[in-house]
């Protein structure tokens, strides 16, 4: 609880009315409250320390720093490991180090016990043998089993573009030469002889695509009829079409979400757009990635991270999903999406003022929306990182995802300020011990399917396509269900912040998603409009929401809407 920063003041600021003016006081300068200045002694050190400087905007960093409590977050240590150029670095060196010194030290002693072999050299052994599927694979296999014949996991994109502007020949090899880029399109699925299913790059599955001329009229009856399940075991878990009508030209892709996500679908738009302009595309590092997991289950390490998820969520009866209506095996999908009627400079405000993540902001929201929801106070969730933690896999293409646990126990005298603490400290260390799957943790310690949030950040944005004249068009799912219990999504792009929550009908009723979302709104805009430095409670919280009182008179009949 102590404050990261004091500054000395001749005076203290007043307003006219004698109250302390906030904004007149000076913010502190962060350069000034780094720790004594130790140079580095190595190169390794040197790279880190440069790499710390560029990402957070300051002039000197040395190896004592501490690279978080400068302003270092997740997105940034990303930024970090890509502007280091050290082969091999990845972010949980940096969470486990924080500082250059200890950073290299950790990154140096992995190096030492590599074998010397390139990353281009373990990929392509690799890419030779089979692998068992990650934790989150399999969960998808199992609840795609639960309903075979569906889409579920279909992730889907239809592009128009202009034939005026574009070669539709070009178009298909551009598509052609992505697809052989990336070999986790080019994986099956299949069991070993010891019963195991396990994944093999498949080089064989890669056809030519073929331009399909059709006319305007003919193209809208297939293109409601493109999206169909996939056969999981020993099957290509990829389709890729493309059309030509008297209009314009279509693009179609479709890939199961086992071998894809949302990251993946940047990376594949955006090497589409350089294939199309004869850039060459990078490696695509997918089966590295799964050998060096694999490989760190033998680690010390790996044991430490499972030590560490067990320590902090077992022995609680914890409360993970909003008390379902129905218990049924039915799997009915169903969506409700409302905008979050937030400005980016509130948003930037309260990240500012509490030195929290956008995705921690709504961490929080998700916690307390859930416990107000069910009247509990222990109460946890998952979250989504994108898994990609050093310069190999930033081009990867595949399901590389880490489902992350976070909790809170909550009571009345709890403030929102130690709650952004919480979750913080709990992301961190989420991420520094994200080698161990979680999901893998025995029952007494992972509880049954819960709700997850995912900030999705600008995922619905293609990139430089708008900019290109290249649209993305609506292409009906046929055969849908639900993809999980509830998942509660945070659609981050030009359009502005919005919620999209995608459940389970069979298990909830409308009627009780409304009320969830309708409270997750309230809480939401609860703690955006406070950014003073008073700590407002759990209690206090609670209070707001269940009476109608003066904080939401001014927004008076927003939450009231069905989206």
């Amino acid at each position: 609880m102590l404050p990261a920063y004091f500054v000395k003041i001749d005076k203290i600021p007043l307003k006219s009315t004698g109250k302390l003016d906030r904004n007149a006081l000076p913010a502190p300068d962060t350069k000034d409250f780094q720790g004594s200045y130790v140079e580095p002694t190595n190169d390794v050190e040197k790279a880190i320390c440069k790499a710390f400087e560029k990402v957070l905007g300051l002039d000197r960093v040395g190896i004592k720093d501490d690279f978080y409590e400068m302003g270092g977050d997740s997105l940034k240590a990303i930024e970090a490991v890509v502007e280091t150029k050290l082969n091999g670095i990845n972010v949980s060196h940096i969470f486990r180090g924080r500082c250059p010194e200890e950073i290299a030290k950790i990154y140096q002693e992995s190096v030492i016990s590599d074998d010397g072999i390139s990353a281009d050299e373990k990929n392509d052994e690799a890419m030779k043998i089979e692998h068992p599927l990650t934790t989150e694979q399999l969960y998808m296999v199992d609840y795609q089993l639960y309903t075979p014949k569906s889409t579920m996991y279909n992730l889907f994109t239809m592009l128009k573009v202009d034939t005026k502007l574009y070669n539709m020949e070009d178009l298909a090899k551009a598509m052609y030469n992505v697809l052989k880029n990336h070999p986790a399109l080019l994986t099956t699925f299949h069991f070993n002889e010891d019963g195991d299913l396990v994944q093999k790059y498949n080089p064989d599955l890669l056809e030519e695509i073929k331009v399909e001329h059709i006319s305007e009229f003919d193209f809208n009856q297939i293109k409601d009829n493109l999206v169909m399940p996939f056969k999981l075991i020993d099957s290509k878990l990829y389709r890729c079409r493309v059309f030509q009508t008297e209009k314009a030209g279509y693009a179609f892709i479709d890939v199961h979400h086992s071998l894809f996500d949302g990251t993946s679908f940047k990376v594949l738009m955006a090497n589409m757009v350089k294939s199309y302009m004869g850039v060459e595309l990078d490696k695509d590092y997918y089966y590295y990635i799964l050998d060096k997991r694999e490989k760190e289950q033998q680690s010390e390490f790996y044991n430490e991270a499972r030590e560490y998820y067990e320590k902090m969520y077992e022995d609680v009866e914890w409360s993970v999903k909003p008390e379902v209506d129905h218990e049924t095996r039915d799997n009915e999908m169903g969506e409700l999406a409302s905008k979050l009627d937030i400005k980016d400079e509130e948003m930037s405000i309260v990240e500012k003022n509490f030195k929290i993540s956008r995705n921690e902001f709504f961490i929080t929201v998700a916690l307390l929306t859930l416990s107000q929801y069910n009247k509990k106070d222990n109460v946890k969730i998952t979250w989504i990182y994108n898994g990609r933690d050093d310069a190999n896999s930033m081009n990867s293409v595949g399901l590389l995802f880490r489902d992350l646990p976070v909790a809170l126990k909550l009571n009345d005298k709890r403030t929102i300020r130690d709650l952004y603490q919480d979750v913080h400290k709990q992301v961190q260390n989420a991420i520094k011990y994200s080698c161990y799957p979680y999901e893998d943790l025995d029952a007494e310690v992972v509880s049954e399917d819960g709700a997850c949030l995912l900030y999705q950040q600008d995922i619905r944005d293609g990139g430089d396509l708008e900019e290109m004249n290249i649209e993305m068009i609506d292409v009906r799912q046929n055969q849908a269900a639900s993809q999980a219990l509830m998942d509660i999504q945070i659609l981050d792009g030009e359009g502005g912040l919005e919620t999209m929550i995608d459940y389970s009908a069979s298990r909830y009723d409308e009627d009780s998603i409304v009320k969830f979302k309708d409270i997750f709104m309230k809480i939401t805009q609860l703690l955006l409009h406070h950014t003073t430095q008073d700590d407002i409670t759990v209690g206090d919280v609670r209070w707001e929401i269940s009476t109608e009182n003066s904080f939401f008179k001014f927004v008076a009949g927003i939450f009231s809407r069905k989206a």
